[in-house]
Parts: structure tokens; sequence; C-alpha cells
């Protein structure tokens, strides 16, 4: 018989089954597995887990009475994890989701009603190896089918379910969040054990001031905060062997060490997203934190962000509906984008994203889109051609004219633009002035090339550039001095 802590040995039913259980845990050890069972995701397939329900799932590969129960709270929605229970039922009852669903009041926790791999009586002691691996291999298949939060899995009972949740629990530390042992005591059985598997993480023992395991449950809480366990144990006055259901202590420590504390650390990551302006993450965390069941402040508080961070969204998409709506499409489709991107993983920035592919594929909206693309760009050329006759650069101002008439052919400014052209061209002193000025900016230039070539006697290459003067603007004043530089270079 696998070694059990002293006091859960000397239980009286315990020695009378010692024989019974060393027989047992032989056969079981070397029973073959069953050919042809299904794997648990395989059962699960077409499971249906209808909120406010206990579900019943037969499974004969569990062994025992071959099903278990699964309890969703009503408020269940699959768009946020959720925490978890498993639940292990007193000695010779059935798979139950007792005592837990009933102290949560069926609210924030789903709660898996297990079953023994060795029976429902002591003999499941024996057997304490095939549960850990159920415990292995049912819950990556739930998770499939239930957003479990891993972060917050719990394991407990009630009576031998206390100690089997504890000697299970030993096994698989690394699983659970946290664990609860009712009406009993540290559980011994086989398996590899984590001594200080639930080092850090909360542990609760209760038990009835008149039940034959007070003691036994005093001695595991000893036992596990020795191990550095975070432990609260409680003594249900006047009970006997049962479970006060009512305890505000024993709720308040499920919903502290399991959705409270993730409400903390949601609302906590929450701000920094915050911060670092990914609103649509933070909007999430926040509505996650605040859909916890409970008048708890955390939650509140979560609530109140969510409603701000909604309410300023709500706002932008809006005043971007408004902007498209007014053809201020820039406007428009760049309040669209910064919402898309800002408030990414909500339903803010797939309704952003959802209406700026829309303005992008409309055909009409693209054409509106397009002329006052055109029209914006031609204000501006026109206001820069204005800059520039006020320059008296009549030069440039026709070519911004012109750069309107050509680029934004459906710009309203393209009368405007083409009419101003045609009295710059139709001027004889606005021509005169933009002949003077190319002259002034030609000639310069030539005749300092000339010059230069001079100076370095090379008069063929100084004639080239005189000779470039005299065909363009033979009548001006650089006309009268390049035939001057072309006489001394002759």
């Amino acid at each position: 018989m696998p070694t059990r802590t002293a006091t859960w040995a000397c239980h009286p039913i315990v020695i009378g089954m010692c024989a019974t259980l060393a027989l047992a845990t032989v056969a079981l050890a070397a029973a073959p597995a069953k050919e042809g069972e299904k794997p648990a995701g395989a059962l699960l397939a077409d499971a249906t887990f209808e909120p406010g329900k206990e579900t019943r799932i037969s499974d004969p590969s569990l062994g025992g009475v071959g099903y278990y129960v699964v309890w969703v709270p009503k408020e269940y929605a699959p768009d946020r994890t959720w925490p978890a229970v498993f639940c292990y039922h007193g000695v010779n009852q059935k798979p139950t989701t007792y005592p837990f669903q009933p102290l949560m009041g069926g609210k924030g926790f789903v709660v898996v009603g297990m079953c023994y791999a060795g029976g429902t009586g002591l003999e499941a002691y024996g057997a304490v190896s095939r549960d850990v691996e159920n415990v292995k291999r049912l819950l990556p298949a739930l998770a499939q089918k239930l957003k479990f939060d891993t972060r917050q899995l719990f394991i407990g009972g009630f009576s031998m379910g206390g100690f089997m949740s504890s000697s299970i629990g030993e096994c698989t530390a690394s699983v659970w969040a946290g664990m609860a042992i009712c009406g009993a005591g540290r559980g011994g059985g086989g398996g590899v054990k984590d001594p200080q598997g639930f080092r850090g993480k909360p542990v609760f023992a209760g038990a009835g001031e008149k039940c034959p395991y007070h003691g036994d449950a005093q001695k595991a809480a000893d036992h596990y905060k020795a191990q550095g366990a975070d432990v609260t144990f409680e003594t249900w006055p006047g009970k006997g062997h049962t479970v006060d259901t009512k305890s505000k202590v024993f709720a308040d420590w499920f919903w502290a060490s399991g959705p409270l504390k993730q409400v903390m650390a949601d609302v906590a990551e929450a701000k920094k997203l915050q911060a670092a302006g990914r609103l649509g993450l933070a909007y999430a965390k926040f509505s996650q934190a605040a859909a916890v069941p409970g008048d708890h402040e955390a939650c509140k508080e979560a609530a109140k962000a969510a409603e701000a961070i909604a309410k300023e969204a709500e706002a932008k998409l809006a005043a971007a509906d408004e902007a498209v709506k007014a053809k201020r499409f820039k406007d428009g489709t760049a309040a669209l984008s910064q919402v898309a991107a800002a408030y990414s993983g909500s339903k803010f920035g797939e309704q952003a994203a959802k209406q700026l592919a829309a303005v992008k594929v409309d055909p009409a909206i693209q054409g509106e889109v397009e002329t006052a693309r055109q029209n914006e760009q031609a204000a501006t050329l026109q206001k820069q051609a204005q800059a520039a006759e006020q320059a008296k650069d009549y030069a440039q101002a026709m070519r911004l004219y012109e750069q309107v008439l050509a680029t934004c052919p459906k710009s309203e400014f393209c009368a405007s633009a083409k009419a101003r052209l045609d009295a710059l061209k139709s001027d004889k002193a606005v021509q005169g002035a933009v002949v003077a000025k190319d002259a002034d900016r030609e000639c310069r230039s030539w005749l300092s090339m000339a010059d230069n070539f001079i100076k370095a006697d090379q008069p063929e290459k100084a004639k080239e550039y005189l000779q470039k003067i005299l065909d363009k603007y033979a009548d001006t004043e650089w006309g009268r001095q390049a035939r001057e530089r072309l006489q001394k270079v002759k």
C-alpha cells in the first residue's frame, strides 16, 4: 500500500481496507491499456456545454463510474478566459460539483466534477497515479472546448475528495494556481510529488468544528504553510463532516486567489497598454477584468476605465463618419486609420477598419476622394503662383498655373488658373519682364563663362558663349556687352 501520512493511514476504514487496496494497486498497475479507447478530445468532439447547466460526459477510459460532470456558469462567454476548479467527490459518492458550485453561487468558475480511476470507494486511493494521468489527459481536451484561464486552475474536494485532491495536486502542482481541501487532510498515494510545488500559491484547508477530520485539516494547513504556501485555514463553527457553502472566508479566498488576483494583474497591464497608446488591447483587458462577477472595487475601476475608452473611441468614429459624409475624405480616412491602429484588438478598431475598407473600394467615394485631393493640391499650387506674381516672378507663376491644369484637371481651381495664365501670357509688359528675367539669368551665366575662357586664352570657347547671347538676346544690354567682348576677342 502506498505511503500516507500517519493520521490518514490510521483512519479506521482505511485500516480495514489495507489488504484489498494492496491487491487493487497491483491489479491496476498490471492492467494493460484497453484497445480501441477514444482519446479525450474525440469524446468531447460533440459536447456542448450550455451556460447555466451541468453537462455529463461519458468517458469509460476514466475508470470508476466512467463519467464526469462540468458546470458552466450562466454568464459564461467565450470572448474571455475563465477560471476552473477540478473537484473530487467523497467516498462512495458520484462525480459532483459540490462544494464549489454552491459556494460560488454558480458564478465565475467552471467546475469539473471528476471521478476516480480506481472506483468510488476507498479503493480509489490505490489508483492515484492513474488519476494523475487522467488530469493530464483531460485538461488539454477540455481547454479546447472551454476557454480556460490556465493561470487560474484549481484543484480541490470534500472528504475523500480532499485527501485525493491533495495527492493528485502534489503530483501535478505546476498545473494549479491553488488547492482547496475540505473536511480532509493531506493525502498519501502514489505518484511523483513535488514537495514544494505549492510554494507561494494559495492553499485553503477547512473543516467543521465537529468534523472527525478537523485535526487532519489543521495538520494539512500546517504542512503546506511549512512548505511555503500561502495558507488559509477555517473552522466552521457548529458544523460536522460537511462544508459551509455559506462561508464568506472560503468564497472570498476563491475570488481573491483566482479572478481578483488576475483582475489586478489585468488592470495593471491595461494601464500600461493605455499609456502606450494601445487602446484596443487596453479596452479588452479592462473589459475582461470588469466582467468578473461580484461587487469588487477593482472590477468597478476596470469597468469605468473600459467605459471611458469606449466613449472616446465612439466619439472618434462619429467624427470620422461625419468627415466622410461632409466629403472631407482626407480627414475622414486619416481618422479611421488612426482609430483602426490605436484600437486594434477591440470592436472599435474592427469597425474603423471595415469603414476604411468600404471607403477605399467605393467607386463613387473614390471619385470624390480624387477630386478632393486635386482640389487640395491645386489650392496649394495656386497660392504659390499668386505669391510668385506678387514677387514679379511671372515665369514661375505661369509654370505653377500650367501645373494646376496638367495635374489637377478635376479641380475647381482649373478655370481660375487658366484665366490667370492666359492673362499673363497676353500681357506684353509681363512677357517683357519674363524675357528680361530669363535674359538676366541666362546671359549672366553665359557672359561669365565667356570671360573665364577669355582669361584662359581660349577665344574660340569664349566665342561660343558670346554667340549664344547674340542669337537670343541681340537687342538687349546683354547683346551689347557680348558684341564688345567679341570685338576684343577678334
